[in-house]
């Protein structure tokens, strides 16, 4: 299984190789609330995944076995707002598979109708799950990253914006910037949430990380030919 990348709709997007055919998962992030609510158990997780040896070869195999493994230790695995329901329960509801139709082209189906009904193997949708896991475990540790003067609860941070571009493509993400895309369209998620603020309050900053110090916005990013132009004449 590949890395996951991120689509234009901002979906996480894994591709399963199955008995020669492939498929395609596609999982909306999760919001903001549901990833702060679970963050501890989800940073818990990734500390085990590098304390424990793991690493980024072994964790994205075991990073959902892991999280259950924490999470019945602190007694926050059960209930309707444990690990199981609230956090898990709550990816794989946002998540779908691409599978070829019958009579050509794609049918989504719901992820766990998928696993139920033998259209994706449970081996690979193990692999589906410690994947997404993996992924958002990433996502808060790369908040140690952050830019000096970020509020500690802030949740945008270069770090995790940074995470989420070299998912997304810094090229495509500049496509959008010139075109003054409003990523929070595509749902109040972890995603758009970060990509908005990297192509707005964050712009500078990310600029200034990529080696490039010409444009302190968006805004004059988006006029820098005609900035130019002003500027020749």
């Amino acid at each position: 299984m590949t890395e996951i990348t991120i689509d234009k709709r901002l979906n996480l997007v894994i591709p399963v190789e199955d008995g020669g055919s492939a498929l395609y998962v596609h999982s909306t992030p999760i919001p903001r609330a549901v990833f702060k609510r679970y963050s501890k158990i989800i940073a818990r997780t990734f500390n085990e995944i590098y304390g424990g040896g793991y690493g980024v070869i072994a964790g994205p195999r075991i990073a959902a076995d892991l999280l259950e493994s924490a999470a019945r230790a602190s007694n926050e695995w059960d209930g309707p707002t444990g690990v199981e329901r609230g956090l898990l329960g709550e990816v794989y509801r946002l998540t779908n598979v691409a599978v070829p139709g019958a009579s050509g082209g794609w049918d989504v189906v719901p992820y766990q109708i998928a696993v139920s009904t033998g259209q994706i193997s449970e081996d690979d949708a193990d692999e589906v799950n410690n994947a997404l896991v993996f992924f958002y475990c990433g996502l808060v540790d790369a908040q140690k990253d952050g830019l000096a003067g970020n509020h500690p609860r802030q949740f945008e941070t270069l770090g995790r914006a940074f995470y989420v571009l070299e998912r997304y493509g810094i090229r495509g993400f500049l496509e959008d910037v010139d075109r003054a895309r409003e990523f929070w369209r595509e749902g109040d998620h972890v995603v758009s949430a970060l990509l908005d603020w990297a192509a707005g309050s964050g712009f500078e900053q990310i600029m200034a990380q990529g080696g490039v110090k010409s444009w302190s916005s968006s805004h004059e990013f988006r006029n820098r030919f005609s900035l130019s132009r002003n500027m020749i004449g």
